[in-house]
């Protein structure tokens, strides 16, 4: 198991935040938490995600951050040199990076969205928030978090495609 696990969430995952922290403090996991404490729609995902992402990669850890898709987490991350973090949302995906890729960064959503959003928001400005969506189930992020903190790195042929990405 990692060191210390480094989250960082916005408004967008916040009840995945939670979802984490209960798993993490579950099977008594050590994490700092870099999100605001309390659901703020105007927080910004760098701000929580950027400082978790730098203290994984610091610390060669694992962070997990989230946002309300998981991309934008993901890019931000991605920022951060040593971090290797995908939008990922399917156990098989996140164990494949995991064994591949050696995935340290998980960005994991808040928001499931229909299919029809492109109709739902065509041609304006579009708060996430107030468009037809789901939430993330506490059982799904739980599947996740296990696969990821769980799932060893191969190696072998697949660290020099770690050292060229680096």
């Amino acid at each position: 198991m990692k060191k210390t696990i480094y989250l960082g969430f916005d408004h967008g995952a916040f009840q995945v935040r939670g979802f984490v922290r209960r798993y993490l403090g579950e099977k008594q996991v050590a994490y700092k938490d870099f999100s605001k404490e309390k659901l703020d729609p105007s927080d910004d995902y760098p701000d929580a995600v950027v400082p978790a992402a730098k203290a994984a990669a610091k610390d060669g850890s694992f962070a997990i951050v989230g946002c309300s898709s998981g991309t934008g987490s993901s890019i931000a991350a991605n920022k951060v040199k040593g971090i290797r973090a995908a939008p990922l949302h399917d156990e098989t995906l996140v164990y494949l990076a995991r064994l591949h890729n050696d995935l340290n960064c998980l960005a994991l959503r808040g928001m499931i969205f229909s299919s029809d959003i492109q109709m739902q928001t065509a041609g304006s400005y579009i708060n996430l928030l107030s468009i037809k969506h789901t939430s993330v189930t506490e059982q799904e992020v739980r599947k996740l978090v296990k696969v990821f903190l769980e799932t060893e790195f191969e190696g072998g042929r697949h660290q020099k495609r770690i050292e060229k990405i680096e």
